[in-house]
């Protein structure tokens, strides 16, 4: 009788914690690591002409994922677009990116400790469900789920008042 090896059971996958911070336009937004997909360079996505909505395409392999850029106000950019950085994050099925200045890493969820908006702050189709102030400057937070919807909503109106 041989000895078989014991096969021991794969640990699962540790949940993905903490916060992926962007800067847009000086706007500080955090939106949960586990929403995250990649951090690209801007120089290798195929970029749009100006007024376009997207702003440009990641193409790779069979995949292609649409480039958004927002100001600090959250208001679509089309033109200018200046950002180094492009941010992915998966939503509702999609992969999606955002340009932004600068992109951090912190590992822990309670890194940020967010409170609510005031009821004066929260609007109907804002992304931002937080906010705190860390390193003496306010961070707003969101959620992919959010951020995606709120984008939708941005195109929606886009078409609408284009069409």
């Amino acid at each position: 009788m041989s000895a078989q090896p014991r096969l021991e059971p794969h640990a699962a996958p540790a949940a993905v914690t903490g916060w992926a911070v962007l800067t847009l336009d000086g706007l500080r937004l955090a939106l949960p690591q586990r929403d995250m997909v990649t951090l690209e360079l801007a120089s290798v996505l195929q970029m749009n002409p100006p007024g376009r909505v997207e702003v440009g395409r990641f193409v790779q392999k069979n995949r292609t994922w649409s480039v958004y850029a927002l100001d600090a106000a959250l208001a679509l950019q089309t033109a200018g677009v200046t950002q180094r950085l492009c941010a992915f994050f998966k939503t509702a099925g999609q992969v999606r990116g955002l340009l932004c200045d600068t992109f951090s890493l912190l590992p822990q969820d309670d890194d940020l400790i967010a409170e609510p908006l005031p009821g004066c702050m929260a609007q109907v189709f804002s992304p931002l469900d937080g906010y705190v102030l860390r390193e003496n400057q306010m961070v707003a937070t969101t959620s992919a789920q959010r951020l995606g919807a709120y984008l939708e909503h941005l195109l929606e109106a886009r078409h609408a008042a284009a069409g």
